[in-house]
């Protein structure tokens, strides 16, 4: 359950934390004051309110000069959550923060304090001023790959990838600055630190109660769902105490026998034969002291006593085996072999007949004859 509600939270803190508009993207007006406060808190930006009046000849004068100079736009665009707000009809709002004259420029912080009342028409360098002093520009810009890695990242994170999420985010932050990108990975990463924390916590506890299996478990996905983190490291350190205990070991290896022999099973039953027969045999020779063994060999008899089944295992082998030669015949090809490559296509023909590894082989082997001719105009082919 606490693991379910980290997940939630935590897609919550990278979906709201957006990196902002490249530099003079330009303003998005929100269309309601409820979702230019939610995106304010969400984005963690002032919120700038423009108040004015349907015939209020100033407001159509900030609205042509003021408001479409490029400073302004930029500074707005990259730094506030913007509301443009008809005073004559939104009088609650209005007269909650006072606004008593139109235009009238209100900018508030993300918790709603009050931090500029700007009354009246202002030059573009004067209300730029005041943005500046509610939100300063940023000094560093914020390199393009970085904010392709925190995107990046923030994709793993819904996916549940939290390993390649922390190593996008490490790398967000690794010059050690200050900008909000910066800011916002660090809040990531140290929630996925605490959820790791959580799970290591929670894998000491069944230690503790002798339920040293599961701690195993626990530990085992903490390594691989939290590589990167200080959990993950410290939980190898426990895994690898755990997994030297006789009775830990014991338990391990029964658990892989069971694994392999459903595996096998569900091998048999959907009629891959081959690989019923190789993970019996891994059984036979890896777990011969175990009950599983005893069963992997019974089946494994059951394929080998049925022609037809031995000869659809066979067939999966010849398959397998073609598509290896066609692998080997490409590589030849990248060293400049085509000799070499050219016989691995010609075994491909013979050890796998009428499969798609053939049919690609010979369509290679067309190509290889056309190259020749190209070649050597003159030469006849046999």
């Amino acid at each position: 359950m606490y693991r379910a509600t980290r997940i939630q939270f935590l897609l919550f803190v990278v979906l709201t934390a957006t990196v902002g508009p490249a530099h003079g993207a330009g303003i998005v007006w929100k269309g309601d004051y409820a979702s230019a406060r939610q995106e304010s808190f969400e984005k963690n930006r002032p919120i700038v309110l423009v108040f004015g009046g349907e015939n209020c000849m100033w407001c159509r004068k900030l609205e042509a000069t003021t408001l479409r100079d490029p400073g302004v736009i930029s500074a707005l665009g990259d730094r506030f959550v913007c509301l443009k707000v008809d005073g004559d009809r939104e009088v609650a709002l209005t007269q909650a923060l006072r606004v008593q004259t139109y235009p009238t420029v209100v900018i508030a912080a993300p918790d709603g304090k009050i931090l500029a009342t700007i009354d009246g028409y202002h030059e573009p360098n004067k209300l730029l001023d005041q943005l500046n002093r509610a939100a300063p520009p940023q000094l560093t810009p914020t390199p393009d790959w970085m904010v392709r890695d925190f995107q990046e990242a923030a994709r793993a994170v819904v996916i549940a990838d939290y390993s390649r999420a922390i190593g996008l985010l490490r790398e967000v932050v690794k010059d050690g600055g200050d900008r909000n990108i910066q800011v916002k990975a660090r809040t990531v990463l140290g929630d996925l630190e605490q959820q790791a924390s959580v799970q290591l916590g929670l894998a000491k506890t069944l230690h503790q109660r002798g339920r040293s299996q599961e701690a195993v478990d626990v530990l085992t996905d903490l390594l691989r769902s939290y590589a990167g983190t200080q959990a993950s490291s410290d939980s190898g350190v426990l895994l690898a105490s755990l997994s030297a205990k006789p009775e830990v070991r014991e338990g391990l290896r029964v658990r892989k026998a069971r694994e392999l022999l459903a595996q096998a099973k569900d091998d048999f039953q959907s009629q891959q034969f081959l690989g019923c027969l190789e993970r019996c045999e891994l059984l036979l020779a890896s777990f011969s002291d175990l009950a599983e063994s005893a069963e992997a060999k019974k089946l494994a008899v059951a394929v080998q006593d049925n022609p037809e089944y031995l000869a659809k295992a066979c067939d999966a082998l010849n398959h397998r085996s073609g598509a290896m030669y066609l692998a080997l015949a490409d590589s030849w090809m990248k060293k400049g072999q085509p000799e070499q490559a050219a016989v691995c296509l010609e075994r491909v023909l013979q050890v796998a007949p009428g499969s798609r590894p053939a049919e690609v082989a010979q369509a290679k082997l067309g190509q290889l004859g056309q190259q020749r001719t190209s070649a050597y105009p003159g030469m006849d082919r046999k």
